[in-house]
């Protein structure tokens, strides 16, 4: 079976393969959010400060972010993704995954507080807050193939935080620890999302912006 990436589309190279042909201007075209600090968990190591992270919190709750658009430009796509390189979606793309019996995601309604230039600054005029979903995968692919050279390198038993080494060779998924999911992670990489051949299809045929789709074996930390 095949597996993809599905990532922002931005800093892609020649390994990556995308619906269109994404200029340099990236970030002048889509906005991108950025959640108020509040709707993340922050987790403190008691015993290394270094651990110090924060994460979108499991438990079911309100989250909200605001969107920061480029001049000019007043319309969200099919995808929008925060600065931390969550995947949030639109109703009409949330309802097409939920048509299609897509698995290994809850969608969590965001609420969109504040519409921001791309100065920080808040703007008025004729931008839209539209509504979003935040995509919280929930599917699991365990440990990747050994071919992908991810190596547990420490574990925290105080925290929880575990570091991992790089992929070397892509994310080769090893079918055998996945949970047959439609959207999943691999251990060693939390923040990147894996998706089956037929979300890409769906992704492909439907023509949705704003998204990267990287054959998983090609690519590249």
């Amino acid at each position: 079976m095949r597996f993809f990436t599905l990532e922002p589309a931005e800093d892609l190279d020649e390994a990556h393969y995308v619906l269109t042909d994404y200029s340099k201007d990236w970030e002048e075209t889509y906005p991108w959010a950025r959640w108020n600090p509040a709707a993340l968990r922050v987790v403190r190591c008691p015993l290394k400060p270094e651990h110090l992270r924060e994460e979108v919190p499991e438990e079911e709750g309100e989250l909200r972010a605001s969107l920061i658009f480029p001049e000019e430009k007043d319309e969200v796509a099919d995808f929008t993704w925060t600065d931390r390189g969550e995947c949030l979606v639109t109703e009409a793309v949330l309802q097409l995954f939920r048509q299609a019996g897509f698995t290994g995601f809850e969608p969590r309604r965001v609420l969109v507080e504040t519409v921001a230039g791309d100065n920080g600054d808040r703007v008025g005029g004729s931008h839209n807050l539209p509504e979003l979903w935040h995509l919280f995968i929930t599917g699991r692919g365990g440990e990747a193939d050994p071919q992908s050279g991810i190596e547990l390198l420490s574990s925290c038993e105080a925290c929880g935080f575990r570091e991992y080494s790089d992929a070397q060779d892509g994310i080769r998924v090893a079918e055998r620890n996945w949970d047959g999911t439609d959207f999943f992670t691999v251990n060693g990489y939390p923040g990147l999302i894996l998706i089956t051949e037929r979300v890409r299809d769906l992704i492909v045929t439907r023509e949705l912006e704003n998204c990267a789709l990287t054959p998983a074996e090609d690519w590249k930390a």
